[in-house]
C-alpha cells in the first residue's frame, strides 16, 4: 500500500513539476510578447512624435496666399509664409510701387493665375490676425527667381516683426 501512495505521490509530484514547467514556459512566451508589444509601443509612439513634428513643420513649409480684410490691408492679397499664435506671418502684395512712402519690390511674374498685370511685394514682413483673412487663393504661387527675392526679403528683415 505505501508503495502505491508513493507511486501516486511521485506522480503527482510529477503531474505538479510538468504543470509548473508549462506555466513557466506559458509565463516566459507572455513575458516575451509583452517586451514585444512595449518595443512595438515605443516605436509607435516615436513615430506618433515625428508625425506631430511633421505636422507642426508643415505649415511653415507650406506657404501660401490669402486675402486679408480689415481696415489696415482692405481685401489686399498677402503672402502667408508661416505663423506665430494666432497670427500669420506675411508679406503684402499690391499693384502700387510704392506703400507709405516705401517704394516696393516689383515681382518678375504675378503669383495669380491668368493675370498679367504688375505686382509688387512690401519689403517689411509683417503679421496679422488669423481672423482677418480669407480662404486660400487657389492655383497662386512666384516663380522661381521671385521665390528667391522673397526669401532674401524675409532673410533680411531679420527678427524685426516676422
Amino acid at each position: 500500500m505505501k508503495t502505491k501512495k508513493n507511486i501516486i505521490s511521485i506522480f503527482a509530484i510529477a503531474v505538479l513539476a510538468v504543470v509548473l514547467a508549462v506555466s513557466c514556459m506559458a509565463c516566459q512566451t507572455l513575458k516575451d510578447g509583452a517586451d514585444e508589444i512595449k518595443e512595438k509601443g515605443e516605436e509607435l509612439i516615436e513615430k506618433a512624435k515625428e508625425t506631430v513634428n511633421t505636422l507642426e513643420l508643415t505649415f511653415d513649409n507650406n506657404p501660401h496666399f490669402r486675402k486679408a480684410y480689415n481696415e489696415k490691408f482692405t481685401g489686399h492679397p498677402q503672402y502667408v509664409y508661416g505663423e506665430d499664435g494666432m497670427r500669420y506671418k506675411i508679406l503684402g502684395l499690391t499693384s502700387s510701387p510704392i506703400t507709405n512712402g516705401v517704394y516696393n519690390v516689383r515681382l518678375k511674374e504675378n503669383p495669380e493665375p491668368h493675370n498679367s498685370a504688375p505686382l509688387y511685394v512690401h519689403t517689411t514682413p509683417d503679421k496679422e490676425k488669423k481672423g482677418v483673412f480669407g480662404e486660400r487663393l487657389k492655383g497662386w504661387k512666384f516663380s522661381s527667381a521671385d521665390k528667391k527675392t522673397v526669401k532674401n526679403i524675409i532673410n533680411k528683415s531679420g527678427n524685426k516683426k516676422h
